[in-house]
């Protein structure tokens, strides 16, 4: 028999190693914002830092490739802040095609980035031996410092509690 995957999702992800002290400096601060957060702090922000900033538009550039899409720009990026017990509640980026978090700080504890399966599977009786890619209904990343994750924008996806007394720090960007 014939086989096709319909409906895939590629989420890349790539461990770095810049200075996040210095690209900590770099970032700009310009409004504070409320989107996807629940407590905690987001800011629009200007990242001068341009090496950094052409290394997210190139690895978006891969997935954007991998997606059969025209080349990518960078649309905005913003700072998340989440202290004790602060996450981000499920959402997606509209208007957008690929979207991204880079972890500059990321405590034991401090939270998992989480995406959600839209297709309902929960509704259907499936008597499932080991969980895949194929039957998941939501898939977990424990994020690490310096690392950068991107994934087509209309994925639902979320950043469960920090439970830890320090503060959990990414830059949040979109690609159109």
């Amino acid at each position: 028999m014939n086989e096709i995957d319909i409906f895939c999702q590629k989420i890349l992800y790539k461990e770095y190693s810049f200075d996040l002290s210095k690209l900590l400096i770099n970032i700009i601060k310009k409004e504070k914002k409320h989107v996807s957060n629940i407590g905690g702090d987001q800011f629009s922000v200007f990242v001068n830092d341009k090496n950094f900033l052409n290394v997210l538009e190139e690895e978006a550039n891969k997935l954007a490739k991998i997606m059969g899409c025209e080349k990518v720009f960078l649309d905005n990026i913003w700072l998340n802040v989440n202290k004790n017990k602060d996450y981000n509640m499920l959402h997606d980026h509209p208007n957008s095609v690929v979207s991204g978090i880079f972890y500059i700080k990321v405590p034991e504890n401090s939270g998992e980035l989480i995406f959600n399966n839209e297709n309902l599977i929960r509704f259907y009786p499936l008597r499932i031996k080991e969980y895949n890619k194929y039957n998941s209904q939501i898939w977990k990343f424990e994020p690490k410092e310096n690392t950068l994750y991107l994934f087509p924008s209309w994925i639902k996806h979320m950043v469960s509690s920090n439970f830890t007394n320090e503060e959990r720090i990414s830059l949040a960007f979109n690609f159109r």
